[in-house]
């Protein structure tokens, strides 16, 4: 699989589904950094709750946390960015493949 950049990936707006993970990626205004906005959701089995993130990628698929005052995660930011580096290499796999 060769590596693309995330502006490569001709998809819009697509969900993306594996393990306990749900990521919805939507394709940012041109005007913008990012190039997609990721809406994530995964099931923390050890607290019986879901875990609520969202963040952008940029062209290299660096990610950046929004922080959205209405989501009750008691997690601190340094978790919040390991658990979105865990999918990461999943999104960029996916992205690429689907490149031309």
């Amino acid at each position: 699989l060769s590596q693309k950049k995330a502006s490569e990936c001709p998809a819009e707006r697509f969900f993306l589904h594996f393990k306990e993970t749900i990521l919805f990626i939507i394709r940012c205004s041109s005007e913008q950094e990012a190039l997609y906005s990721i809406d994530m959701v995964q099931a923390d089995k050890q607290e019986e709750e879901n875990i609520y993130l969202s963040f952008n990628i940029d062209d290299d698929y660096q990610p950046r946390i929004i922080n959205h005052h209405s989501i009750k995660n008691n997690i601190d930011k340094d978790t919040k960015q390991q658990i979105i580096n865990t999918v990461i290499p999943v999104l960029k796999g996916f992205m690429c493949a689907i490149s031309e």
